[in-house]
């Protein structure tokens, strides 16, 4: 019986990843969006892989609410080799611990957990907080910086892979990367003081909204996306939303605040219509190789 691979991706990166690994296990892939609407899902193979992004691993568990639904619908999967793979674009944080939290409460276990980050930023962290605190200006590191860390994580990623190949070819188990303890304890003044803080604040002014549940502010934080009129009513964003977020309204874009905030929409809008104060530091690149067709999911 084949691998089962389930993934999640907005802007194509997880895929990406989640195609490469699957060709190395002779695996099928299966887009998570498109089984949402199922009842129960029990996997068939003994073998099951989970590829997503870290989404909000400062504030939440790292694990985007689609993928948390997902595994809270699977069945049957005490006693099967789960793996994952968790993309990140910055840091893991603690999302491979809540995975396996979270596999656990659901009644199976995680036998691997690794985290890879394909996506380089043009912009530091640091530079992005002091935009949203002191309004510096927002400057891109210099673009042979870039390309050399492009290259760098492009190395890393080979290696990575058939590390990860390998290691679910042969059944190991006991491998969970996460960021290490001594780092987290460096971490935590920063994070409580000044991270947590700033991004809660950003998601309370984008969602219009006062609430303590983070989910809920994200889920409507797509109040910050605006639509100009380059916009050709092709509803490319409808059939690339993960959540049937958005439906069309006069030929322009609606969104109906359960946003996932995968920027799905944003990423692959062919006229570049789709903007706004939520995407203001986000890059509207997607993963080479991959097409908008690909991420069709209706």
């Amino acid at each position: 019986m084949k691998t089962e691979i389930y993934y999640f991706s907005g802007t194509g990166t997880s895929l990406a990843a989640a195609r490469e690994i699957a060709r190395g296990l002779d695996a099928e892939i299966f887009p998570i969006p498109k089984l949402m609407k199922n009842g129960p899902i029990e996997p068939i193979s003994e073998t099951v892989g989970l590829v997503f992004p870290v989404f909000f691993s400062t504030n939440e568990s790292g694990i985007p609410f689609i993928v948390q639904d997902f595994i809270r619908k699977l069945k049957n999967i005490r006693g099967k080799y789960i793996f994952a793979v968790c993309v990140s674009g910055h840091g893991p944080g603690s999302t491979v611990e809540n995975l396996r939290t979270l596999l656990s409460e659901c009644g199976g276990g995680l036998a691997a957990g690794y985290t890879v980050i394909l996506h380089v930023s043009p912009y530091t962290t640091w530079a992005k907080l002091k935009n949203v605190l002191f309004r510096a200006k927002l400057r891109e590191m210099p673009a042979e910086t870039l390309e050399a860390k492009r290259q760098a994580l492009a190395a890393r990623w080979r290696n990575k892979l058939a590390s990860i190949i390998d290691t679910v070819k042969h059944g190991r188990t006991g491998i969970f990367e996460t960021t290490g303890a001594v780092k987290k304890a460096f971490n935590l003044p920063a994070l409580y003081l000044l991270k947590k803080p700033t991004f809660r604040a950003r998601y309370r002014k984008l969602s219009g909204l006062r609430a303590d549940d983070f989910w809920e502010l994200v889920h409507s934080a797509d109040k910050g996306f605006s639509v100009n009129s380059d916009c050709n009513s092709c509803g490319i964003c409808v059939r690339v939303c993960p959540s049937e977020n958005i439906f069309l309204d006069g030929g322009k874009p609606v969104w109906k605040h359960k946003c996932e905030n995968c920027l799905a929409c944003y990423v692959w809008c062919p006229k570049a219509a789709i903007g706004g104060p939520l995407v203001e530091y986000n890059e509207r690149g997607h993963y080479p190789g991959i097409k908008a067709s690909d991420m069709f999911l209706r």
